[in-house]
């Protein structure tokens, strides 16, 4: 089964969705993932077996904040 999981971000341009690029495709747990840049709340989906708390952090090193939808 794939667990899907949305994220309210503060990804909000092509320049910030490159700097969490390497962060997000690092995570071996994470099948797919997308931002949506156009969505006000900047959703990210993730699909993948990993915990939100661990993408939560992940983004926070890289300067980002995230709460889960």
């Amino acid at each position: 089964d794939i667990k899907i999981t949305k994220f309210k971000t503060n990804i909000n341009c092509p320049h910030c969705l490159a700097k969490v690029t390497p962060v997000l495709n690092a995570m071996s747990e994470i099948d797919h993932w997308h931002v949506e840049l156009e969505n006000p709340d900047k959703t990210l989906t993730i699909e993948g077996n990993i915990s939100p708390e661990l993408v939560v952090q992940a983004l926070k090193d890289a300067g980002y904040q995230a709460e889960t939808l």
